[in-house]
């Protein structure tokens, strides 16, 4: 006998009210998450409980959380948007990674202070600081003019 998809799918899901997160409650990936195996395609749970409660392919857009739950099955917290949208909408909650939690910094944010410290004594040009703490000229202009590093 086949097994039902929706059924078998809906058994990780712990199902609450219409407004309440519906955790996945099977394995998750490192950012949290959920990992739906329906072998021998793995999805994202988020993903998979999109496609199924509105019966369609959602082919390469993205599935993004109203709530910012990364558990969260919920249909009703869930939206299509393109990978540009992920991005503004994770930058306008302010969920992006900067600074020091960003896994490629290169600087402390004692570094970076320094920076702009020695810029703004008008002694210093965006390659010598550069220099002084092994990033590019070009990574001094960024930060000076808080396209990076910013708080």
């Amino acid at each position: 006998m086949k097994k039902n998809k929706k059924e078998d799918f809906w058994k990780y899901v712990n199902i609450g009210s219409k407004t309440e997160c519906w955790d996945w409650v099977s394995s998750c990936d490192k950012d949290g998450y959920g990992d739906w195996r329906d072998s021998p395609i793995e999805r994202k749970a988020h993903r998979m409980a999109y496609t199924l409660m509105n019966n369609g392919n959602i082919a390469s857009l993205c599935v993004l959380h109203k709530c910012d739950n990364p558990k969260c099955c919920n249909p009703n917290h869930l939206f299509l948007g393109t990978h540009q949208d992920n991005v503004r909408d994770k930058c306008e909650k302010n969920r992006q990674c900067v600074g020091e939690n960003n896994g490629n910094h290169k600087l402390t944010k004692i570094e970076v202070l320094e920076i702009r410290r020695l810029y703004l004594t008008g002694l210093y040009s965006h390659t010598i600081i550069g220099k002084k703490f092994n990033v590019a000229r070009q990574t001094v202009g960024k930060i000076i003019h808080n396209k990076i590093w910013w708080e």
